[in-house]
């Protein structure tokens, strides 16, 4: 399994499943247009089509090592910090294309935006840090 939610965060499975989106587990990922043929012959041979049986082409070098991404603001959680992905190309994948280190997962909309937002000297409101992109939150994972 490449996958694992990190012991004690089980309460945010539900929204990183959220986060990352339909679908984005359920794909072949191959790193070179000779996979591109074989996967697509193999498919075709098959009868599986590209809905139902998904390809993403990403680099060689996303396979090697994982992605050095920061570590989130204090008191928020990211979908990098919530999920142990040990396998660099899962974890590279997710990070480009599901972009699991830019959305925070908190309890709910008022500690997100406690956690999250900044006001400067001038009044303008930002987010700390500048990465975070989106915002799930309990209950539902909305975003």
């Amino acid at each position: 399994m490449y996958v694992k939610v990190v012991n004690g965060k089980e309460s945010y499975a539900q929204i990183a499943e959220a986060a990352i989106g339909m679908g984005a587990l359920d794909r072949f990922i191959v790193t070179n247009q000779s996979d591109i043929n074989l996967m697509n012959n193999l498919r075709r041979d098959v009868g599986c089509g590209h809905k139902e049986c998904p390809l993403f082409a990403i680099s060689p070098r996303s396979t090697k090592e994982k992605y050095n991404v920061p570590a989130p603001p204090p008191g928020v959680e990211t979908v990098t910090s919530v999920l142990n992905i040990e396998n660099a190309m899962a974890f590279n994948f997710l990070v480009d294309h599901c972009k699991i280190d830019t959305s925070a997962l908190t309890d709910s909309k008022e500690s997100s935006e406690q956690a999250l937002l900044v006001t400067d000297s001038k009044g303008k409101v930002s987010i700390k840090g500048g990465k975070i992109q989106k915002v799930y939150f309990l209950p539902n994972g909305g975003e």
